[in-house]
């Protein structure tokens, strides 16, 4: 199983702010070894042609997990909340956001069609950036 860096940090902040000294220390070190790798220009490089390559495949899985929905004869339907989406503006939604884990970006199983509004409000406090 894959960790973004960033959440590796992130996970790491509270050993940062330790009383253990041993363990402070090793945390420092770790946030300091990943600062050096992700200011890396070829790292910087590799980590933009990930995010492209993954929203390429969640944007085609999107599209054939609407096809899937529609030969099911469920395409009709919010998914969340059971409305009808004729006439209506829809988004595919990732139930798992694909920035906490881009490996689901392109599994249908963590898809849902939801109503634009209701995809909205879903989103509506994601932190930005």
């Amino acid at each position: 199983r894959y960790v973004r860096t960033s959440t590796a940090r992130r996970w790491n902040l509270p050993n940062m702010q330790s009383t253990n000294p041993v363990l402070q220390a090793l945390a420092q070190k770790f946030h300091q070894e990943t600062q050096s790798v992700l200011s890396r220009p070829d790292s910087t490089r590799q980590r933009a042609i990930a995010a492209t390559t993954v929203e390429s495949k969640s944007n085609t899985a999107k599209q054939k997990y609407i096809r899937k929905l529609f030969c099911e004869g469920k395409g009709d339907k919010c998914e969340r909340t059971g409305e009808n989406t004729a006439n209506q503006n829809t988004d595919v939604h990732h139930k798992k956001r694909v920035a906490d884990h881009p490996e689901l970006a392109a599994e249908t199983s963590n898809m849902e069609l939801l109503l634009r509004p209701v995809h909205k409000e879903e989103h509506r406090n994601d932190k930005k950036g």
